[in-house]
């Protein structure tokens, strides 16, 4: 009886064993199901986000392109009117007053080849911009797009846009605008319209933030504002000419991915807050 007991004992013994090791099998086996099947939604999930951030990217890029370039086309065609030609302001100021009009986000003036400048709303300004480091490459006949300055005349952000005016192959004066960023970052953000969980931002070669989805952030350097994965992701964007990058900043983590536009050689940036 003793002897049959212990069998029946040890039979127990290796179905319970078989059964533990089977189940704690079967737990190893769901917990890794469930980590696969999270670390396949996190990929989807940032797979939908690439894709997605990419086309909203690539369409600030040509909004914001788009709004300059025409902006210098519309200067290329008064450059070469007989108003703007005789380099004398009465003769001229209707037609950039209209021009300004038009484009209602600027501040629209002629330079002289000295820096004395003309704007439509002021006329001769007691200021000059021939200090202006754009100013140089005007002359040496060249357009300028998205150096954004203070303005002298208004005392505002602006990027400027401008063209020389050419007559017998020399360049006699500047056709120019001095777009204002707030207004410019009020258009991105109406024609955007970006999911409440979306960022963005736009920074120039010297890192200043030309557009911002938060307003009172523009002209200020995001590399300085206390973030120390911010700066890292600023300085890998101003190396790159495309990429992503994550950073945390006042108390969320932010994924953007980020490109740079053919036209002023700014950063473009669109992002997601994580958490």
């Amino acid at each position: 009886m003793r002897h049959h007991l212990c069998s029946i004992s040890i039979s127990y013994r290796k179905h319970l064993h078989s059964f533990t090791c089977k189940l704690l099998l079967f737990l190893i086996s769901l917990l890794l199901l469930v980590n696969g099947l999270s670390c396949r939604q996190a990929i989807a999930k940032d797979a939908v986000f690439m894709f997605d951030g990419k086309i909203l990217l690539s369409s600030m890029v040509s909004l914001v392109d788009g709004y300059l370039r025409k902006m210098a086309d519309s200067f290329e065609v008064l450059a070469m009117t007989n108003e703007v030609q005789s380099g004398k302001w009465e003769e001229m100021k209707a037609l950039l007053d209209k021009a300004q009009q038009r484009n209602i986000h600027s501040l629209i003036w002629y330079a002289r080849t000295d820096g004395s400048y003309f704007t439509v709303d002021k006329g001769l300004v007691n200021k000059n911009i021939k200090d202006r480091d754009y100013f140089s490459k005007l002359l040496a006949g060249e357009e300028v797009f998205g150096t954004i300055v203070v303005s002298r005349s208004t005392g505002r952000n602006v990027t400027v846009v401008a063209v020389p005016i050419k007559k017998g192959g020399n360049v006699i004066g500047v056709l120019g605008a001095s777009i204002y960023l707030d207004r410019l970052n009020e258009i991105v953000i109406q024609e955007m319209k970006l999911p409440e969980d979306f960022v963005f931002f736009v920074i120039d070669a010297n890192a200043k933030t030309v557009l911002n989805w938060k307003e009172e952030r523009i002209f200020k350097n995001p590399a300085q504002q206390g973030s120390e994965s911010l700066s890292k992701a600023i300085n890998e964007m101003l190396s790159k000419k495309e990429g992503m990058a994550e950073y945390e900043f006042e108390g969320t983590t932010k994924k953007v991915i980020y490109q740079t536009s053919p036209l002023t050689g700014w950063k473009f940036a669109i992002g997601k807050i994580m958490k």
